[in-house]
């Protein structure tokens, strides 16, 4: 008996407990086998891998978090999500919902929507900053800042980008995998879960949005997070293809690589990550409103000549 369909009359309650199994097993696996390629590749043992990958300042740690990132992205979203498609119905493309698009247009306009947003992303992130827990939850939120900051200079050594090929590698581990692994998994799979557990489409997009933002573990990005992760799943209910959010989450996160290339190596004046954050900023920020408000009903629009 072969492993196609094998889940297809599964419940959702089911399906949602063999997807985080799938995943867990998978993201074992990979790190496993990053672990493995990282000694092979850079002659060092798996002892001395903690100590390299927490040096910030090494670029051959760097090099191997990149390794790691990129087998992370495969283990823990695109290979669960391919194979949960594979065993979760008889057409794997078309659940997961890998359709061609009806309209090549939508992919450029679902690339300009997420590029417009990047003020209106950045004015939450800092609105979202702001937020302090009640005093009984010090202990909470120093850890979470703690976490914040950590992820933060991870984040800061990551994107240091000396040449082109620098460029290339930040733009596959950082957009492109990313991009079409969380689709895979948060759109294509949990969306679908939900929506059918909950018999609600709505319900389904924003309980994948809330899981999507709280999975990046950063508290003070999370409110921005979820809006775009139901932002993607309001794509893919619109348009009926999954490569519609791919796109637009891909040049989400292409832009801020790109950009900050720009400005590291002096072709650009401003700092990408602090356009929105400030009230001089903030005619950007109605400007960004306004394209991006513009864009989503043309999306919305649409929903019912795709179908």
């Amino acid at each position: 008996m072969g492993l196609k369909a094998i889940w297809k009359e599964n419940n959702a309650y089911s399906k949602l407990l063999l997807t985080v199994g799938v995943v867990l097993v998978f993201t074992t696996l990979f790190t496993v086998l990053a672990t493995a390629l990282a000694t092979a590749v850079y002659g060092v043992s798996a002892d001395q891998l903690p100590s390299m990958m927490n040096s910030l300042d090494n670029p051959t740690g760097i090099g191997i978090m990149k390794m790691v990132q990129a087998a992370s992205t495969l283990g823990a979203f695109i290979a669960p999500a391919l194979f949960l498609g594979f065993v979760f119905s008889d057409t794997p493309k078309e659940y997961l919902g890998l359709r061609v698009v009806a309209r090549p247009s939508l992919l450029l306009l679902a690339a300009a929507l997420t590029f417009f947003a990047v003020p209106v992303i950045n004015a939450l992130v800092s609105i979202n900053e702001g937020i302090r827990l009640p005093s009984f939850l010090s202990t909470v939120e120093m850890n979470m800042r703690e976490m914040e900051d950590r992820a933060a200079a991870i984040t800061e050594a990551f994107m240091v980008m000396h040449s082109s090929a620098d460029l290339l590698i930040n733009i596959f581990v950082i957009a492109l995998l990313p991009a079409i692994g969380e689709e895979l998994l948060f759109r294509g799979v949990l969306q679908r879960i939900f929506g059918d557990w909950s018999k609600n489409v709505h319900a389904g997009i924003w309980l994948a949005a809330f899981i999507f933002s709280a999975m990046h573990m950063q508290f003070y990005g999370f409110i921005p997070r979820m809006l775009l992760g139901a932002l993607f799943g309001y794509l893919y209910v619109w348009t009926g293809s999954l490569w519609v959010p791919i796109m637009g989450h891909f040049i989400n996160n292409a832009a801020a690589v790109i950009v900050t290339y720009f400005y590291q190596n002096g072709m650009i004046q401003i700092n990408p990550d602090d356009l929105g954050t400030t009230v001089s900023d903030w005619p950007w920020v109605a400007g960004s409103s306004i394209l991006c408000g513009l864009l989503i009903r043309y999306f919305y629009n649409q929903r019912t000549v795709l179908q």
